[in-house]
């Protein structure tokens, strides 16, 4: 390929853009659309030869928005491709900004006539990645051939092929053809080749330059009796000679074949029966390849359609199951075709039968069976020496495909809701809505997508997850009948259920089966895990195991597939659990493995002597009802056992124990004096106890009290303190939980939040020191209905009820039938609208992390919803919080009161119309304008009305500068909305000012207009004194609410 950029100059490259969607499956991972993506892919001529391609793009804006990487992907089929940069299905690069070049990649070593689609993404923290930008040619995405250029299937092609017997002969094959049209259009070569029937190897292969002598192609020295194919391709030259556009191939056929045999001619195609090879067995699933070339050819292979059926009994009448995959299915993407049958038996022997549905020639059938393993789950009566604990080959998980082995398998499509796991069987069971064949890259989230089906399995709803930010189900992923540990660049451990029915501390012998994942760091530890508790599988919460972590057993993951680990765990009680996974070593970015067949045995009982030193307590802070207790780390030790007492007592309690450094005492009198000591153990191991330590509480705090600051018919706003309200800093210093409730004994709660100190939601702005004490707004609210807020100080211990009963609603939407004189058509209180702070009053509030793409504007409900992985969600944020009116919640407005509104907006800008928890923000980015309402078509005739609304300045947060406090009410007729829009230009009919005082309150406002007619709209804003050349230089901001509109009089 000589100089591209003169390529460039020849070709008008374009991007094709495409969001990859995988079918539904689990992606832990996520595309952004609004994060930056690489610009301007295109070819990197300096590289560019056969079996090479290069490529460059632009990344600054990526960079410059956070991407700490791109990832570039080749792929025979732009449908396939994953997430997961390291999956091997398709080639991968993935290049760090640290790396000297991180906006070029070149990959090497391709096979001749294979042409690949290249695209590339931005990667973002958190596994966020931007959409995926293909290389492509004038807007369409197209597949590039290394050494050759793009192939584009419209672009014209050699036509008429035919065997000419008359040339051929023994050794030789000639074919006669059409070109005139080809090269019309102005084709500079056109391409034949002869592709071995058996292996799809090219053996032959002639380029023509026209003007042509004649319409003939001949290839001698052939093999007599070899079948081949016979394929040809106009190629197009630019303007300096290169050969850079193809066109697709074309096959010479005649109606029966497209098979010609050297020697003979044309020959319809003899079909073989496929061969088949197990590739693996384990205890619950054998997986499976076919052929029908010997395994030499795949792109043969994968042309034919074939049933794989399993079947119970040798002479096949008991079936398993069978799956039908189609000539070319994309799921083996492009490797030889391979299927992983799960939910098996264990050491059962079963018959697989590859058949060919268009010849129906079938395999014989190929017995195997699968390994034995015997499943132990912990039970009530103790184990003795010798007996297995536990022991799981993860055989209830049946989805998914196998990465390891490049086999196929089946998901289904409903698995995030799915209450069970059942194996697929009879005939190919594939139903729209339920089961599907998947690639084998598939994978799901173990404890998140799968979460109403674990808590039903027999055994895996025991086993628990340790991840390292403690809160993302997902980062264990279930696949075919084994565990991926590890996702999203986070760590995972998979924990066995607490070892219960140990009668002591004991010595285990731990086994398990491991893969390294790809070139991911080989780290990796065995932990005890002691006092273990597990938490729960749910929506919100998983199956996540706390509780004093011990690593035990560092060891190193091997490559070249699975390997068996064998570990003595020493000190191991019948409260501890074991867990298993990969250690980051100070490298960031993904660690992850592949894990099975876990097995816990007893080797003997008594735990090994271990020296522990005394206990030095370095801290013993109290407070009016608690102690919080520290000390120095004791060498060895995995526990320490705290108890107290009275001064005035005689006998110390056993309070618990931790493997923390640290320990709270809580529950304790005010003004109290206590004795402490701690105790290190590890095992049967005990230290000396520490030296005792005094502290005595403090007196008690006084009670905490609320009051409500506001409330609507759809809100109730509620302000607390335990000073009285004389010492904000001392009252937001502290945690709290604020919770409603539809009873009065508190016990239908419709949502709680956890405040904590740290975060600082009680500030006006961020340039402010605090400015409210603390508060909380509650929205979507049932109007004249009657709630509990429960205010509780978690720091100090105090809380506090009070009773509220929201107003009655009036909010009128436009009535379809003409309106009488002295009727309000209108009332808008902006109630459904749930997101964000509300500035005016002080109120923090939350907001959706997906609110762009969110279709509904959902109220939280629960308790705490914070978002555990800070991607999809709520999340609390405080006043002077709001969002795009019609531009971020474009995709929510058609189910809210507002659809049929619109704005006008300086320069045409959606964004400067936004919306808080229940009012508007009119006024951003120094940009103003009106909010509209839909056209008054309940009027009867030209009115007079009455517009009533409340308003309130905007003061910028440092400085406290007011914005322009004059606003307007504007009469809009026959005017055109687009997009939730009246353009900039439309001009008013009529239009009346207002001003507000400089008082940081709402300001009720009430303004009369004549000559409104049915097609009439009203806008309201804030009015520009400025001038139009300070659009877009200067703020005009201010807030409304509770938009009302009344008929005064018919003209």
């Amino acid at each position: 390929m000589k100089n591209s950029r003169i390529l460039v100059a020849f070709l008008a490259f374009t991007v094709a853009l495409c969001i990859a969607g995988c079918k539904g499956e689990e992606i832990i991972s996520g595309i952004n659309p609004s994060k930056p993506a690489p610009e301007n892919l295109r070819i990197d001529e300096s590289v560019m030869s056969e079996g090479t391609i290069g490529v460059i793009w632009d990344a600054k804006k990526a960079t410059a928005a956070g991407a700490t990487s791109f990832t570039v992907q080749l792929s025979p089929n732009p449908e396939t491709g994953s997430n997961y940069s390291s999956d091997k299905e398709y080639k991968n690069l993935t290049l760090k900004i640290t790396d000297d070049v991180y906006d070029a990649a070149t990959f090497s070593g391709l096979q001749a006539y294979s042409p690949m689609y290249v695209r590339v993404r931005a990667n973002y923290p958190r596994s966020v990645f931007s959409e995926w930008v293909y290389l492509g040619l004038n807007g369409r995405s197209l597949p590039f051939e290394a050494g050759m250029g793009f192939i584009d299937s419209t672009l014209v092609n050699v036509k008429d092929l035919s065997y000419n017997f008359d040339k051929s002969g023994k050794t030789a094959m000639s074919f006669d053809f059409n070109a005139n049209d080809a090269v019309n259009a102005g084709a500079a070569t056109l391409r034949f080749q002869i592709v071995n029937n058996i292996t799809g190897a090219v053996e032959g292969s002639q380029a023509l330059v026209p003007p042509l002598a004649e319409s003939n192609v001949l290839f001698s020295k052939l093999k007599n009796g070899t079948a081949y194919k016979m394929r040809s391709r106009a190629e197009y030259a630019s303007a300096d000679g290169i050969f850079n556009l193809c066109s697709a191939w074309k096959w010479a056929e005649t109606d029966s074949t497209s098979m010609f045999r050297v020697g003979t001619g044309p020959e319809v195609e003899r079909y073989v029966a496929p061969t088949t090879k197990l590739l693996r067995a384990s205890s619950s699933t054998l997986t499976f390849s076919w052929s029908e070339s010997n395994f030499a050819s795949a792109d043969k292979d994968l042309s034919r359609p074939i049933s794989a059926a399993l079947y119970r009994d040798e002479k096949c009448s008991d079936l398993v199951v069978s799956w039908d995959f189609g000539a070319n299915n994309t799921i083996f993407g492009g490797k030889a075709p391979a299927f992983i049958f799960t939910g098996l038996q264990r050491a059962t022997t079963y018959y697989f039968v590859a058949t060919d549905t268009e010849s129906k020639m079938a395999s014989e059938p190929l017995a195997a069976t699968t390994e034995d393993f015997n499943i132990v789950m912990v039970g009530s009566e103790k184990a003795a020496v010798g007996d297995v604990v536990v022991a799981e080959d993860f055989g209830e998980l049946i989805w998914g495909g196998d990465l390891l082995f490049g086999a196929a398998g089946y998901s289904h499509e409903g698995r995030g809701s799915a209450t069970a796991l059942t194996p697929a069987s009879g005939t190919n069971p594939v139903a729209p809505g339920g089961l599907y064949l998947v690639p084998a890259s598939t994978e799901m989230g173990l404890f998140n997508t799968l979460k109403n089906a674990i808590p039903n399995t027999k055994r895996i709803k025991n086993w628990g997850i340790i991840t390292e930010n403690g809160t993302n189900g997902g980062i264990i992923c279930a696949r075919s009948g084994y565990l991926k540990l590890g996702a999203s660049s986070l760590i995972g451990l998979i924990v066995t259920p607490v070892l219960s029915n140990l009668s002591g501390t004991a010595t285990v012998e731990l086994s398990f089966k491991g893969s390294l994942y790809g070139s991911d760091p080989t780290t990796a530890a065995v932990e005890i895990v002691n006092s273990a508790t597990f938490g729960t599988i749910g929506t919100t919460s998983i199956n996540e195991v706390s509780g004093t972590r011990v690593q035990v057993q560092p060891f190193t993951l091997e490559a070249g597939g699975w390997k068996e680990y064998r570990f003595e765990i020493s000190n191991v009680m019948p409260s501890s659990a074991i867990a298993i996974g990969p250690t980051r070593e100070g490298v960031s970015g993904q660690h992850r493995m592949y894990i099975d067949d876990i097995v816990v045995k007893v080797k003997s009982y008594g735990g090994t002597v271990i020296e522990l030193s005394k206990p030095v307590i370095t801290a013993a802070e109290a407070g009016s009802d608690k102690v919080t207790l520290s000390w120095d780390k004791v060498e060895n030790a995995i526990e320490y056992q705290i108890e107290y007492k009275k001064s005035s007592d005689a006998d110390f309690i056993v309070a618990g124990s931790t493997g923390e450094l640290t320990y709270v005492l809580t529950g304790l009198d005010a003004l109290t004096s206590y004795d402490v000591r701690i105790m290190a153990t590890a095992g049967d191991n005990k230290s000396e106890y520490s030296d005792v330590k005094t502290a005595t509480t403090t007196e008690a705090p006084k009670a905490l009290a609320q009051k409500a600051r506001y409330i609507s018919s759809t809100q109730i706003g509620v302000v607390w303190s335990f000073t009285d309200y004389q010492d904000i800093p001392t009252d937001v210093a502290d945690d709290y939980t604020v919770a409603i409730y539809q009873d009065e004994a508190c016990s239908n709660l419709l949502v709680s939040w956890n405040v904590p100190a740290s975060k600082s939601y009680w500030e006006w702005h961020h340039n402010d020191t605090f400015g409210t004490c603390p508060s909380w707004l509650f929205p979507g609210l049932t109007p004249s209905t009657t709630y509990w807020v429960k205010v509780t100080n978690t720091t100090k211990n105090l809380s506090s009820v009070g009773k509220y009963t929201t107003e009655a609603s009036k909010v009128v939407t436009l009535p379809a039938s003409p309106a009488a004189a002295g009727s309000v058509i209108l009332y808008e209180d902006f109630g459904q609208f749930l997101w964000g702070g509300e500035t005016v009053r002080l109120f923090p509030g939350f907001s959706s992390y997906t609110r762009g793409a969110d279709t509904e504007i959902n109220n939280a409900v629960g308790e705490d919803p914070q978002s555990t992985d800070g991607k999809t969600g709520f999340y609390i944020v405080k006043a002077n919080t709001h969002m795009g009116l019609f531009n971020t919640l474009k995709n929510a407005i058609p189910t809210t009161r507002l659809e049929g509104w619109a704005d006008w907006m300086e320069n045409d800008q959606h964004k400067a119309m936004c919306v808080e928890n229940g009012c508007l923000k009119v006024g951003a980015s120094s940009l103003t304008g009106d909010i509209v309402t839909p056209e008054l078509s309940c009027l009867s005739g030209k009115a007079t009305i009455e517009v009533q609304f409340d308003a309130a300045p905007y003061v910028e947060g440092g400085s406290q500068a007011w914005d322009p406090l004059n606003g307007r009410v504007d009469v809009f007729d026959n005017t055109t909305v687009t997009s939730y829009a009246l353009p900039a230009a439309t001009v008013p009919v009529q239009t009346k000012e207002w001003t507000l005082a400089e008082k940081y309150e709402w300001q009720r406002f009430t303004v009369t207009l004549s000559g409104v007619t049915p097609t009439s709209r009203i806008g309201i804003g804030a009015f520009r004194k400025d001038g139009d050349g300070n659009i877009g230089k200067t703020q005009a901001r201010m807030y409304l609410d509770n938009i009302q509109i009344k008929v005064l009089s018919y003209e």
